[in-house]
């Protein structure tokens, strides 16, 4: 279905083994078995669909030849952040017109990364989206003798101040501040 998704339910293949030639779209990434080719989607519409070639096909009816066309424009791109091996020179104005997902697995040196993160800013790009696991913040690092509860907003602010991490504690509690605004506001149907 996806790059590395394969679909385990729908139509029985067995009927169309009769066919040299069964071509199908819907399926997302490019693909085949037995008879069957799912084309794959012609351009990229999600995150998942993100380095995963694209094609356009043409059918030659007479031969019954296909030729895959790659479509190389391009929607989405993840780069993965690993201070030790990131290169910070790199030219990245291949961003221009994408959305960029930052993929954090290492970073110690704040300066460095902030600095790398206002690079891909100065791109063109149409928005810039930064996944961390924020490890610093799972239970087992952060000391509940000094909590004490009062209500969620309290709870969040105070669980935030005991993170030991060099992230600005002040902009996360604005950020949950809005969050827990936005979520007020929906109404339940």
């Amino acid at each position: 279905m996806d790059k590395g998704i394969v679909c385990h339910t729908g139509m029985d293949p067995k009927p169309l083994e009769r066919f040299e030639t069964v071509l199908s779209g819907h399926f997302h990434t490019k693909s085949s078995k037995g008879n069957i080719t799912y084309l794959g989607s012609q351009m990229e519409f999600f995150w998942n669909d993100a380095h995963d070639p694209k094609y356009f096909h043409i059918y030659d009816t007479e031969t019954r030849e296909m030729t895959p066309v790659q479509n190389k424009v391009t929607l989405f791109h993840k780069i993965y952040y690993d201070e030790d091996t990131i290169n910070y020179f790199e030219d990245l104005s291949y961003l221009n017109g994408k959305f960029v997902k930052l993929i954090v697995s290492n970073r110690s040196d704040m300066q460095k990364f902030e600095r790398y993160v206002d690079k891909i800013q100065m791109q063109k790009i149409h928005e810039l989206k930064i996944a961390e696991d924020f490890k610093e913040f799972r239970g087992e690092n952060v000391s509940d003798t000094d909590i004490t509860i009062d209500d969620t907003e309290t709870l969040v602010y105070n669980y935030i101040q005991e993170v030991e991490t060099d992230l600005d504690k002040e902009r996360i509690k604005a950020v949950v501040s809005e969050l827990m605004i936005e979520a007020q506001s929906v109404e339940i149907a």
